[in-house]
């Protein structure tokens, strides 16, 4: 199925059908109350095709008149660069972080409300990839993801010159730097900084590496 809804299918806007929705395109719908519930809408992107046998339990009464089947989708938008911004923004509300978004899905969507959590990061060195959901109006999930650089406030160690293999280290040859580096926002990672650092200085060091 294509991105665009097809142009031969009702549209409806909400996770159930009501009559009204139909009665544009099946005139026997106008005669009935227009907010009869019809059932659930088409899940997503998904579409549906009704049987005229079908259609007429909808309405209650024979078949005459009815099409031999009818299409009805979901409404289907884009969703624009700002409700993205807006999510992740809520996703880090109360912690010290910097998010640039670079890269989020630009296909049609139904209407909903994007969802993020900080377990959904995929931590990158630059660019990290956060899957989400997006919560339709019927509490069903749709996956979703975006490409962002996340960077915490942070000290890391860095090498200040060569150190020669098997040699004792100095403190003269690490210095710690403050700043800006990829990380989860709200997680302390110091500790697993320190542990990876000195991980890193053992296995280069090593006189049997």
């Amino acid at each position: 199925m294509g991105a665009a809804m097809a142009a031969d299918c009702v549209v409806v806007d909400g996770a159930r059908m009501h009559a009204g929705e139909l009665a544009a395109r099946v005139a026997p719908f106008e005669a009935i109350d227009p907010q009869r519930d019809l059932g659930p809408a088409p899940f997503g992107a998904m579409v549906r095709i009704y049987s005229k046998t079908q259609l007429a339990e909808m309405l209650g009464h024979g078949a005459e008149s009815l099409p031999e089947t009818l299409c009805v989708e979901r409404r289907r938008e884009p969703i624009p660069e700002s409700k993205w911004r807006e999510a992740l923004e809520r996703a880090i509300s109360g912690c010290d972080a910097q998010i640039e978004l670079r890269e989020f899905p630009k296909h049609q969507f139904p209407i909903g409300e994007l969802q993020f959590a900080k377990t959904g990061i995929v931590l990158g060195a630059t660019t990290s990839l956060w899957r989400g959901s997006l919560l339709l109006p019927d509490k069903q999930t749709i996956p979703v993801w975006v490409r962002a650089a996340i960077r915490v406030p942070a000290k890391r160690w860095n090498v200040t010159g060569p150190i020669q293999a098997g040699s004792r280290i100095a403190e003269s040859d690490v210095a710690q730097e403050s700043g800006w580096f990829a990380g989860v926002p709200c997680h302390h990672t110091e500790r697993s900084e320190e542990r990876r650092v000195g991980k890193e200085c053992r296995s280069r060091w090593s006189p049997y590496h």
